[in-house]
């Protein structure tokens, strides 16, 4: 790996012809864009400015746009969320089959439940290569170009490595006040990670668990407002960001170049990912392909060095986009807090086991039994293997009961309005004096219509009330998962699901009390929502 192998100092030799050292230092650095101001025009470097945008400067007055990618993360330092990734399909499973992977983001974000990491908006562009590239080299700063719009390619994946260390470098001398920062530790710029492209590509947050499990994020105007690539593209590169972005702002994620991650390519052992690190990771698909062929879920392996040459493989179907990481711990004391938050989660999953026949217990005993050394560790082994696997149920059971409380705060907006259905049909009645008994008939009907989907949809909710309310976790975490679905709600500006959230916390609250939660209580609460809360 490159990181962090910082640049050369410019050089002194213009001392030998008597230039003084401050003005020979400050010619330098000019010539080479030691300067950290941004001067190119916008349309160099972000055609589609938004307004969360992270602008991080270039060497030689550049610049590159970076998206926030949200991610639902309680539990501390420990928190995760868990993602599929992949297909749910057989064709090319060694490669493509959905498996389970988890994914935690290092940036605060709006919320404390929920976290982010950065993603550059655009593929890495020719322009911004090459001014990289000039100022690591301690070249003249190239001018950026029209021509100079179109995604870097022709370049290995220690190309990459390369020179994101070094801007990495440059950004913490000149400019490390524009990174964001986990803690006290400034973020630095590396390749995704499969997990991380894979869920930005996606949509994320913002769009629904069905949408994100399906092959393509919505593309309500069709594949070709979306995709560069097959005809549109005309056999060649095409300058970024001249279709449509995905759900999170980001632009050319399928077609275009092919992207390269961060860690090596791994085979696919029936869900889940095999032993042995390969080769590069390409994700996206490329210009050539067809648009309708293309799906958020495709990668494959490439080879990192090329056969006929034995150089590093540099292909001109082959570029990249960069993150923003940071250190997972900056301080002695977030090291500790990690090592508590570790007992605690272990403590947790052991209570829980001393809930029944705790074989934790047994196996307690069974090692103060024993001085055989060879037994002792096998019995931890034991006891590990069981801590791990209520851990699992635990986590399994957050997204379970996130899901209920989802499907329950729809239940609770369905009921609204069927309830505000049935006052508009009724008041109707009232009103229009001259109604035909054709038309009563009909008003009735469909007043009668309503008042049945009330009825069921009042008898799901209240099922799966009953269900939150015993679910197996703790009250923190249970409130966890509902802060974390309360910002994931009004992440997708979906504000109203989050008022019907609110009024299901109530009513699980009163069945935690052994309170009975009937029918009228439901739809009294439930109806007095107000109009502008409730749509």
């Amino acid at each position: 790996m490159y990181f962090f192998s910082f640049y050369r100092k410019p050089s002194v030799f213009l001392m030998a012809f008597g230039v003084s050292l401050q003005l020979a230092i400050s010619f330098s650095a000019s010539s080479w864009g030691a300067t950290s101001s941004i001067t190119w025009d916008k349309k160099f470097y972000d055609p589609h400015p938004m307004e969360d945008d992270l602008t991080l400067p270039l060497p030689c007055g550049g610049a590159m746009v970076f998206r926030p990618i949200d991610v639902p993360q309680a539990g501390g330092l420990l928190g995760d969320q868990n993602i599929q990734i992949g297909r749910a399909d057989f064709s090319q499973g060694y490669n493509l089959y959905l498996r389970q992977a988890w994914l935690a983001a290092p940036f605060p974000g709006n919320t404390p439940s929920i976290k982010r990491y950065y993603l550059a908006k655009y593929d890495v562009t020719q322009n911004q290569y090459n001014a990289l590239l000039a100022a690591q080299n301690q070249k003249t700063c190239p001018e950026p170009s029209l021509a100079g719009r179109v995604p870097v390619s022709r370049l290995s994946w220690f190309d990459a490595q390369s020179i994101s260390a070094f801007w990495s470098g440059w950004l913490l001398e000149h400019a490390k006040n524009s990174l964001p920062k986990r803690g006290d530790a400034y973020g630095y710029l590396r390749l995704p990670t499969e997990e991380e492209w894979s869920y930005a590509a996606k949509g994320g947050m913002k769009v629904s668990p069905t949408e994100f499990m399906a092959p393509l994020w919505p593309m309500p105007d069709g594949v070709e407002h979306y995709i560069m690539a097959g005809s549109l593209a005309e056999n060649h590169l095409q300058p970024v960001g001249q279709l449509k972005s995905n759900p999170l702002g980001l632009y050319d994620m399928l077609g275009e170049v092919e992207q390269m991650m961060q860690e090596p390519y791994r085979l696919n052992r029936v869900g889940r990912q095999q032993g042995q690190a390969g080769g590069l990771i390409g994700r996206g698909g490329n210009y050539t392909y067809d648009p309708h062929d293309l799906f958020t879920a495709m990668r494959e392996e490439i080879a990192p060095f090329n056969a006929t040459t034995h150089s590093p493989t540099a292909l001109s179907t082959l570029g990249f986009r960069m993150a923003i990481g940071a250190v997972s711990l900056g301080s002695l004391q977030e090291t500790e807090q990690a090592q508590k938050e570790f007992m605690a989660l272990t403590h947790s999953a052991q209570a829980d086991l001393e809930s029944g026949t705790d074989p934790t217990q047994l196996i307690d005993h069974l090692q103060k039994q024993t001085t055989d050394l060879a037994i002792q560790q096998g019995l931890d082994k034991i006891k590990s293997a069981f801590v791990s696997k209520e851990r699992a149920n635990q986590d399994a059971a957050a997204r379970t009961l996130r899901a209920q409380a989802e499907a329950a705060a729809t239940l609770g907006m369905n009921i609204w309005q069927s309830l505000n259905t049935i006052r508009l049909l009724q008041k109707e009645m009232q009103v229009l004096t001259h109604l035909t008994e054709e038309q009563k008939k009909i008003i009735t009907t469909n007043v009668n219509t309503h008042k049945r989907l009330v009825r069921g949809s009042i008898e799901g909710y209240t099922e799966l009330a009953q269900q939150i309310a015993t679910a197996p976790l703790s009250a923190q975490n249970c409130q966890e998962q509902f802060q974390i679905l309360k910002s994931i709600f009004e992440t997708r500006g979906q504000n109203n699901l989050a008022v019907f959230l609110s009024a299901l916390r109530n009513h699980i609250e009163l069945l935690g009390h052994h309170a009975s939660l009937s029918s009228s209580a439901i739809e009294q609460s439930i109806g007095v929502i107000p109009a502008d809360k409730a749509r």
